[in-house]
């Protein structure tokens, strides 16, 4: 049977959910747990601002994550948060000194250091553990870390070349023949958007994989039809923009690509086997990587082939930029 789209949201929220939320509540109080951690995302559904709010507890047959809460709220400062939060939980008869740790992304609003929502909630909890996303404190690491190579900018990069080819029939019937031409088995660019930041490491391993046909077809295109971001990458100094050698901003492209240390990492941290016991080892075993090759300055084995065809100066201003990324 089917029904409508009032009688569904009637039948989810006054029956469904409230029996869900009782379920969790009486596991809880019948395994007497003592302790128990919360986590909490917003999303903006149109002009309506909504907020879950999640329970993690542990039980003889494992962890459990259930939703607590579903509300909408138009007042997303950190006070309005941590009040809502808080009241929450006393509807729930959950004491709050039972609170072991509180999840969130990396937001100021989360874990400002002196105002958030946070700490409003560590003046209740002295020993409230932050369980912020180290997923998202390593890819923040990367990004802001790129901004020591100067303009060449590969995210940038990414997104210009997919729009290229996002909307216009035409101008993927070109690329298809730019694939033929030099031999690669056709794939789209991969669409990478800003505040998906998990989408952009694939973007730019597929970029990679696929350069040789992308960099023929905005060669045909000439400089003139060709973004001029773009046509930095693919042309370089190179006066009729033909060249069998890489320029400079290629092996920025290159070099990015290199530093998947950071995306495996993120991989690892996303496994939901992942537990908090690893999670030392894996953000040390990330910084001893980054150690040695920046000890052995090893950029990937592209960018040392081509290191060798430039000139002392350009050779030089190129490593300082990596080693200082």
């Amino acid at each position: 049977t089917s029904c409508g789209k009032t009688k569904c949201e009637a039948i989810c929220c006054n029956v469904r959910a409230p029996h869900s939320v009782e379920t969790v509540l009486k596991e809880l109080h019948e395994l007497h747990v003592s302790f128990f951690s919360i986590s909490r995302d917003a999303s903006n559904k149109g002009n309506h601002k909504l907020f879950p709010l999640c329970i993690r507890y542990f039980t003889t047959s494992g962890i459990k994550d259930k939703v607590l809460d579903f509300y909408e709220d138009s007042d997303k400062t950190s006070d309005a948060i941590s009040t809502k939060i808080k009241l929450i939980l006393k509807n729930c008869n959950l004491e709050i000194s039972s609170l072991s740790a509180y999840a969130a992304d990396n937001a100021s609003v989360n874990y400002g250091k002196h105002h958030s929502v946070f700490q409003n909630l560590k003046q209740e909890v002295p020993y409230l553990i932050p369980a912020n996303c180290h997923c998202h404190i390593i890819h923040n690491t990367a990004k802001f870390a790129a901004k020591t190579l100067g303009k060449m900018n590969v995210e940038t990069l990414t997104i210009k070349v997919y729009n290229e080819f996002s909307c216009s029939a035409k101008n993927v019937a070109e690329l298809r023949e730019c694939f033929e031409f030099v031999n690669l088995d056709w794939q789209n660019v991969l669409r990478h958007v800003p505040t998906r930041w998990l989408s952009l490491y694939p973007a730019v391993c597929r970029l990679v994989e696929k350069w040789p046909a992308v960099k023929s077809y905005f060669l045909s295109q000439g400089e003139y039809n060709c973004d001029q971001y773009i046509w930095k990458f693919v042309a370089g100094n190179c006066e009729d923009g033909v060249s069998d050698t890489p320029t400079i901003a290629e092996l920025y492209l290159y070099f990015a690509h290199h530093v998947g240390i950071f995306h495996s990492k993120i991989l690892i941290l996303e496994n939901g086997k992942c537990c908090s016991p690893q999670l030392y080892s894996v953000m040390h075993d990330l910084l001893i990587e980054l150690n040695q090759r920046l000890q052995d300055e090893f950029y990937g084995y592209k960018v040392i082939l081509s290191l060798k065809e430039l000139s002392a100066g350009e050779r030089t201003k190129l490593k300082s930029q990596l080693n200082s990324f």
